[in-house]
């Protein structure tokens, strides 16, 4: 009988192979994530607005499902008047801001490193801005002396100087412009605190219809000269110009469904601004809307209509003292105005008429 062989020797897992292999293993798991790293987030804008029927389509898009989710984040601001707009823009709370022209070149020169660029004509008013006074006040000379309410704004006093100079009269000196809250105008007319008030939709509507007031100068008195854009910090136009186009095209969209989407979206815009649809309706006949060839005239680079309003915008801030000589003025950037737009995504359905939660 031979001598048995010793058994073999059990193998040992090779230390370096087990390596190996949680390498590849690793390798996959990261091949797999691999597109979803790659995937750029959405990029935030926070845009600071008010109750303004024209940007109220800013509003409706997010409602909507008008803004692309993969290039834009919209954080909505919500402002009772437009000083407060301008000071959330100042203090860096808001990336882009819903004003006027006039609004922007006073931010220009309070923070000339955030002066911000005009990438759209939101609209211009035709007559939504208005000197409001008692049916006693028949003519604009009647108020020479008296207080009269306004927003601490450019714009207020803008209009209020431009008012009384069409009419050859001597601009209300600061003494006699009082800056009330919304909330408390009606009650100030009533007391004789203030003889007249400069305001806008959705309040000018309501002090008309309560306080029986009578219009003795609008914007529509200033055919071109008042226009409503959407100002954004120049950093965030550099940074994020994807977002800002999917936010433009949003408003567009949401313009186009409401024109198809008839009194049902117009239901749902004037529960949201508290007026009722004629009184929206009202409102709406106050603004105009530019088209794409306006918007190019507007914007365009160069010598370009806008550049030679926000020229004579800045000489006469700096005259009644509301900027200093040298403020930079808004850039003008026109590159969104001939984006392929998208179709809105939703039909209009039975929900349109009803107000957002």
């Amino acid at each position: 009988m031979g001598v048995p062989e010793p058994p073999p020797e059990p193998r040992l897992r090779s230390r370096s192979g087990r390596r190996s292999r949680r390498r590849i293993l690793l390798l996959f798991a990261l091949l797999a994530l691999l597109p979803v790293a790659c995937r750029r987030s959405p990029g935030l804008i926070r845009l600071a607005l008010n109750d303004w029927p024209g940007y109220e389509y800013f509003r409706l898009a997010q409602q909507k499902g008008f803004l692309d989710p993969s290039l834009l984040d919209l954080r909505l601001l919500n402002f009772s008047d437009q000083s407060a707009q301008v000071q959330a823009y100042l203090d860096g709370r808001a990336d882009a801001v819903a004003i006027t022209s006039v609004d922007a070149v006073q931010i220009c020169a309070r923070r000339p490193d955030r002066c911000p660029a005009l990438v759209f004509v939101i609209d211009e008013s035709h007559g939504g801005d208005r000197l409001l006074a008692p049916p006693a006040v028949t003519e604009l000379r009647q108020l020479v002396g008296r207080p009269i309410g306004l927003e601490d704004s450019a714009l207020a006093v803008h209009l209020l100087h431009r008012a009384f100079e069409l009419h050859g009269l001597p601009s209300p000196p600061p003494s006699l412009q009082r800056h009330i809250p919304p909330s408390r105008v009606a009650q100030a007319l009533r007391s004789g605190a203030i003889a007249a008030v400069l305001t806008y939709p959705p309040l000018a509507n309501r002090l008309q219809e309560s306080e029986g007031l009578r219009i003795l100068f609008s914007t529509r008195d200033l055919p071109g000269e008042i226009l409503d854009v959407l100002a954004v910090d120049p950093k965030v136009l550099r940074q994020r110009p994807e977002a800002v186009q999917a936010l433009i095209d949003g408003w567009r969209q949401a313009r186009h469904w409401e024109e198809r989407a008839g009194d049902s979206a117009r239901l749902a815009m004037a529960r949201r601004l508290g007026l009722s649809q004629e009184d929206l309706q009202l409102a709406q006949q106050g603004l105009l809307y530019p088209g794409l060839q306006e918007q190019w005239q507007l914007l365009r680079p160069g010598p370009s209509n806008h550049r030679l309003d926000l020229e004579r915008i800045r000489r006469e801030l700096v005259r009644i003292g509301r900027i200093p000589q040298g403020t930079p003025l808004p850039a003008l950037d026109s590159r969104f105005v001939f984006s392929p737009l998208r179709p809105p995504a939703a039909e209009p359905d039975e929900e349109a008429g009803s107000p957002r939660s």
